[in-house]
Formats: C-alpha cells, sequence, structure tokens
C-alpha cells in the first residue's frame, strides 16, 4: 500500500512539473506559422524571416535509407505571400547563402 501510494505521488509530482512548448514559444509574435509537419516555423512579415523555430523528432524516423543526400540550396515557402517572402538573392554574400531556420 506505501508503494502504491509512493508510486502516485511521484508520478502525480513528474506530472505537475511537465513542460509544454507554450512555456517556451509565444505564437502570438508569429505573423504565420508555417507547418512542415516535422518542424514549425514562426514566420515574420516584418523581419522577412524566421523569427524561432522548434523541431519534432520521431525516433523512427531519423538516419533511414530516405534521408536526403543533398540538400536544395534554397526554395522560396510557397505558403507565405509573396510580398514577404525571403529570396535568395536577401542571403547572397552574407555567407548564410542556404535556406537555414531549424
Amino acid at each position: 500500500m506505501k508503494k502504491q501510494l509512493l508510486i502516485i505521488l511521484l508520478l502525480l509530482t513528474s506530472i505537475s512539473y511537465a513542460t509544454s512548448l507554450e512555456d517556451y514559444v509565444d505564437t502570438k509574435q508569429c505573423d504565420q506559422i508555417v507547418d512542415k509537419q516535422l518542424y514549425k516555423i514562426c514566420y515574420s512579415y516584418k523581419y522577412k524571416g524566421a523569427l524561432f523555430g522548434w523541431v519534432t523528432l520521431y525516433g523512427d524516423k531519423v538516419n533511414t535509407k530516405d534521408d536526403i543526400k543533398k540538400r536544395p540550396r534554397f526554395y522560396n515557402e510557397k505558403t507565405i505571400p509573396m510580398k514577404y517572402r525571403t529570396k535568395y538573392k536577401d542571403y547572397t554574400g552574407y555567407g548564410k547563402d542556404w535556406n537555414s531556420t531549424c
């Protein structure tokens, strides 16, 4: 009986200290959230770029034969209105020529 109470007490305390994404990410700052299934990006129209991003990792998807061998140099995000999209020329000459946000 004492063991069961101790286990229940430990479970309740661990659940009460659990964190969630909302503890770290303020999505009110985002003009748009770009959802790419495995990762999400908080996009700012003012800065034409990501304010922050977060990743969801699944163990069965990491280091598989389906991994991308060569990543594309840059791609335009189609879900962002054209007026606010970052273009390749925005990055050239600054040493950051990849579309890497996460």
